[in-house]
Order: structure tokens, then C-alpha cells, then sequence
């Protein structure tokens, strides 16, 4: 593995709001756990981070088994090196993806690549940065425009990344930590494409996927059922009987809040109309009762 500056070295450049090293590109550090970051109950949502929140209802299931996904690939000694002008990530326990730079966190604030004025790089290297801004300009999501912002609950790297790869096509994100800022970057590699689907992946999924996401729960597994091609059948009782792509039924069952009050695993094809559930207006909105 090529030598790069150590922990120390990295994080010695790393100040808001400029959290970035600057020897040759290079950041490295000891592997912290990716996928904590809402082992705390989640904040008030609502307000100014409503549009965030629908991009994150859309995205969060399907980012947490490409999050899953790249974990196992990774493994746990996952000490890593970034080389952001080669645009490249490799993990001490082997595997070696393409990286792309998308913000830091430090300090309490986030600060987007694009925006950070001390950057070494030229544009290729912040290509997916700019590609993200500009989705948040079609999007009017203000939190992809902006050129930083106070991080919380809602507005953290690890939602960022989430959305990020969703809107940018990568096969997960890496946040990854120094002693007093963290980076956020896309990653992507053929290795980490997710295969088709069974009924366990996608009970599984979408069971630790309601206890990791502050996000409505019906939306947010309708989005993760049709990303991953699965057939949707609403039973007279308003269950969903779910026919997966790789094999195997499960029924999805809701309470009066909309919320999933059991996943069950099935035998046979699934019954009922192949059909879209009835779309609700407003993003939270509770069902009448």
C-alpha cells in the first residue's frame, strides 16, 4: 500500500471551515463505524428540511443495503487511504473503489466541496460535488445549494451521503473520520452492484431500515419495493403482499399511522391487485382514523 501522511498529519490541516489535508490529497485514518449515525432517537423534524426529507424517505432503504453492501466488502479493519486527485479510496483490508469528493464535516458544520475556496483540486476531481449542486437546483432542495450549513439530526453527512448516492448513481458513501472533521465522499465500483432481490434481503432490508431512518414508513418502503423491482399487491384488508424478484412473498402489514406493524415472510404467489397503495397528499400526513 503506497505510504501516505498519518492521522495526525491529515487532521493537522484539518480547520473549519477548511477541513481538508493538504499534503498531496492524501487523507487517512483508523476505521470508526459508518452506519451509527442514527442510533440516537432522531430531532424534530419538519421546517426548512421538509424537501431533504422526501429525498431521504425515497432513498434511505435502498442506501442502507448499499451501505450493508459496501460494509461487508469493506470488513472490519477498515483503516483507509484517500488519493482525492486520483479520485481513489483503498481500505487496509483490500478492496480498492473510485472515491468522489463531496463535502466535510467539522466543528458542527458541513461545507460542501464546491464551495470550499482552499481546495487544491481542479474541476474533475469535484465533478460529482458540482453534479450534486445542480440536482439540488432542479430539485430546489436548498441543503444541496447552500454552501453550508449548522449540522443536526436531518442534515448530517450520513443523510447527505445517503442522498447523494441515490441521486448520483454511486454504490454507497464514505464518511470518514478524522480527530476533528470527517469527509464525505461517493463511492463506486462493479464489485458492490446490489443482485436481484429475495424476500429475506428485502425483509431483512427494510426490518433494520425503520430503525435506522426518521422517515414516513409507507413511502419509504414503497420507494425501496419498486427500486428493487419488486411486485406490490394491496389486499382488501390494506396490507401489501410483495412478490420478490429473486423468489419468496412477504406481506407488509400497517397500523392506523401508516406505520409497518409486521413483516412476515410468505409461501405461494402473492395475492390481490398488482397495483401502486393509494398516495397520500403531504409527506406526514396521518390517515384519518
Amino acid at each position: 500500500m503506497t505510504a501516505v501522511p498519518s492521522t495526525t498529519s491529515a487532521d493537522r490541516y484539518a480547520r473549519t471551515p477548511c477541513p481538508w489535508p493538504a499534503s498531496g490529497g492524501w487523507y487517512s485514518r483508523r476505521h470508526v463505524p459508518e452506519n451509527d449515525a442514527f442510533d440516537r432517537p432522531p430531532g424534530r423534524l419538519g421546517g426548512p428540511v421538509t424537501s431533504l426529507i422526501e429525498l431521504l424517505t425515497t432513498y434511505a432503504f435502498i442506501g442502507q443495503e448499499r451501505q450493508e453492501r459496501l460494509g461487508d466488502w469493506v470488513g472490519n479493519d477498515g483503516d483507509f487511504a484517500m488519493d482525492f486527485p486520483s479520485r481513489r479510496i483503498e481500505w487496509s483490508s483490500g478492496p480498492v473503489a473510485r472515491c468522489d469528493l463531496l463535502g466535510s464535516e467539522a466543528g458542527g458544520t458541513w461545507l460542501w466541496a464546491w464551495a470550499n475556496t482552499s481546495l487544491p483540486f481542479g474541476s474533475e476531481v469535484l465533478s460529482a460535488a458540482n453534479t450534486l449542486r445542480q440536482r439540488g437546483t432542479e430539485l430546489d432542495v436548498p441543503e444541496l445549494t447552500e454552501r453550508g450549513f449548522p449540522v443536526d439530526d436531518v442534515r448530517n453527512g450520513h443523510v447527505l451521503g445517503t442522498v447523494a448516492s441515490g441521486l448520483l448513481g454511486g454504490n454507497g458513501y464514505y464518511f470518514g473520520h478524522g480527530e476533528t472533521s470527517a469527509v464525505l465522499t461517493l463511492v463506486t465500483a462493479p464489485e458492490l452492484a446490489l443482485r436481484p432481490a429475495d424476500a429475506i434481503v428485502l425483509s431483512g432490508i427494510i426490518t433494520r431500515s425503520l430503525g435506522v431512518f426518521p422517515v414516513p414508513h409507507r413511502p419509504a418502503t414503497r420507494a425501496y419495493l419498486d427500486q428493487r423491482g419488486a411486485q406490490v399487491a394491496v389486499a382488501d384488508d390494506g396490507s401489501w403482499q410483495v412478490q420478490a424478484p429473486a423468489g419468496g412473498q412477504l406481506t407488509l402489514t400497517f397500523d392506523h399511522l401508516d406505520r409497518v406493524s409486521a413483516v412476515s415472510l410468505e409461501q405461494g404467489p402473492a395475492q390481490g391487485r398488482l397495483t401502486p397503495p393509494p398516495r397520500r397528499g403531504g409527506l406526514f400526513r396521518r390517515p384519518k382514523r
